[in-house]
């Protein structure tokens, strides 16, 4: 069995590979991927982007959004994929 590895997602290139992987499993046209763009503004915000990585590949990720939820601050999960 291969060993999945997960990092903290916060470089252009990193956040442009969820773009790809969006494409990848869900067949995603340009106008329905969260962008790297946007990906960055909810890091930014206090959001978290994950990846896991097989080797090199990305082959799975999640991000999530602050928020805040009977007055406790939560990530909401705003999409999760895997290859």
């Amino acid at each position: 069995m291969k060993q999945i590895n997960y990092r903290t997602l916060v470089s252009p290139a990193e956040l442009s590979r969820i773009e790809k992987l969006q494409r990848d499993v869900w067949g995603m046209t340009d106008l329905h991927v969260v962008g790297a763009s946007t990906i960055r503004w909810m890091i930014h915000i206090g959001g978290l982007a994950l990846g896991a990585y097989d080797e090199d590949h990305l082959v799975g990720f999640c991000i999530a959004s602050p928020g805040k939820r009977d007055d406790q601050l939560v990530l909401w999960s705003d999409m999760t994929g895997i290859h």
